[in-house]
């Protein structure tokens, strides 16, 4: 696992609960919405202040995801995806695409 994303109302109330009640460690903000990255031991826990209701093309998130991190290449999963016709965006080397359920999962290569 490399990240979960959470939508929250109040920024600064939620990075003072995550850091203060929980115990995580505040990291470098993250790309894109205003929002702030706290670690849990290896696992990131990404905080954005996207609103449900703004736009947002495709299946790329800003809100609730989760994030899976791998070591190879990105171009089998893809490639497996377009052969199935499964709907997913690729942006900034990130594969997003929804589950059964709708909820986004996030595909990203570390190595």
């Amino acid at each position: 696992m490399d990240h979960v994303g959470l939508t929250v109302r109040d920024l600064a109330r939620s990075v003072a609960f995550y850091r203060d009640v929980i115990g995580l460690e505040l990291g470098v903000a993250p790309k894109g919405p205003p929002g702030a990255t706290l670690r849990a031991g290896a696992v990131e826990i990404v905080l954005s202040t996207w609103r449900p209701g703004e736009a947002e093309p495709g299946v790329v998130p800003r809100g609730d995801h989760l994030a899976l991190r791998t070591t190879t290449s990105l171009d089998p999963f893809v490639a497996r995806l377009r052969a199935a016709g499964t709907e997913h965006a690729v942006v900034d080397g990130r594969v997003y695409l929804r589950d059964p359920d709708g909820h986004t999962v996030e595909v990203l290569c570390a190595g």
